[in-house]
């Protein structure tokens, strides 16, 4: 017998079983994700000369930001809306909450519906495919304005 999601909707729970992913908006606070923002653009702009207010300056950085993945903003994702939502698609008390949340990759918008980087993507999961029962989870942030379709 299944459990009743107490954070998602049943039809959200059903549609992650069947798609394979689930939306949810609003996860942490804005300004927390507001803070995340302003420290990412201030490492853009170092390691990478892209400034947020030169928009000429904006184009796909070689690689992901390293400082993001170790900084404690990060923390800020586990609301408890997230935990409930990871508690009602793994189990309750059946994960260890993440040390860390993964590096980040920036994107800048481009002509066209965003198309999906092929490069950069890695998770380090102890994943065994053979088991019965979900048990873990690929959690994708998106901090800052992003418009249909966009990434």
């Amino acid at each position: 017998m299944r459990a009743i999601p107490r954070f998602l909707s049943p039809a959200d729970f059903d549609r992650f079983h069947r798609d394979g992913f689930v939306v949810v908006r609003e996860a942490f606070a804005r300004a927390d994700a507001e803070a995340m923002e302003h420290r990412w653009w201030a490492e853009l702009e170092s390691a990478h000369g892209i400034r947020r207010d030169d928009r000429s300056t904006w184009r796909q950085p070689p690689s992901d930001l390293k400082r993001a993945k170790h900084d404690p903003i990060q923390a800020k994702i586990l609301t408890a809306h997230v935990r409930g939502v990871i508690d009602d698609l793994l189990g309750e008390d059946e994960w260890p909450p993440p040390r860390d949340w993964g590096r980040t990759i920036a994107t800048f918008p481009e002509p066209g519906a965003w198309d999906v980087p092929t490069h950069l993507w890695h998770w380090d999961n102890l994943g065994a495919w053979h088991r019965d029962k979900l048990h873990a989870l690929f959690v994708v942030s998106f901090i800052g304005a992003v418009a249909p379709r966009g990434g």
